[in-house]
């Protein structure tokens, strides 16, 4: 396996305008094995570095989803900065940027939490470049394709404690 993986990443080209190119490190955006190869890496990282603040207490909540990352820790065991400071240090390839909440609110993927003094308000959170466009019924997709995004819409609706609006 490891033979495997080692000449696929030998044999790794991209092309850009009219040229063809080799990455000097990692995959190239785009390649079938990328989305693969990207998380075997993260979930080596979160095993060997994540997991020790997961046992100590100073995270307390770790939720990953592809490279959106959702960290609740303990402020009296650790700060923020530290664990941003650390993050990086990882790996000098790799840049972990954060963002802290605001009046106690956050957005993570297309939620937004909001932290009361006893539990947290979900509310749906769009990008300011969200279109809201989905594929047209009309258009030349897989049926499946088509009703995806619709059964992602009824299965958040049905599922997360958000209000009506």
């Amino acid at each position: 396996m490891l033979n495997v993986i080692k000449t696929i990443l030998q044999q790794n080209y991209f092309q850009y305008k009219d040229g063809f190119f080799q990455p000097k490190k990692g995959i190239g955006m785009g390649s079938p094995i990328s989305g693969t190869t990207a998380e075997i890496y993260l979930q080596y990282v979160e095993a060997i570095h994540i997991k020790q603040w997961w046992e100590t207490g100073e995270i307390c909540y770790y939720k990953r989803y592809v490279d959106d990352i959702l960290i609740i820790y303990n402020n009296h065991k650790i700060k923020n900065s530290t664990i941003e400071q650390i993050i990086n240090t990882i790996d000098k390839n790799l840049e972990f940027k954060m963002t802290p909440e605001n009046n106690n609110t956050i957005n993570y993927l297309d939620l937004t939490l909001h932290r009361n003094s006893n539990n947290i308000e979900l509310s749906i959170y769009r990008k300011p470049t969200s279109t809201d466009t989905i594929i047209h019924y009309k258009s030349n997709h897989p049926h499946e394709y088509k009703m995806a995004a619709f059964k992602f819409f009824i299965n958040r609706m049905t599922t997360l404690p958000i209000t009506k609006e």
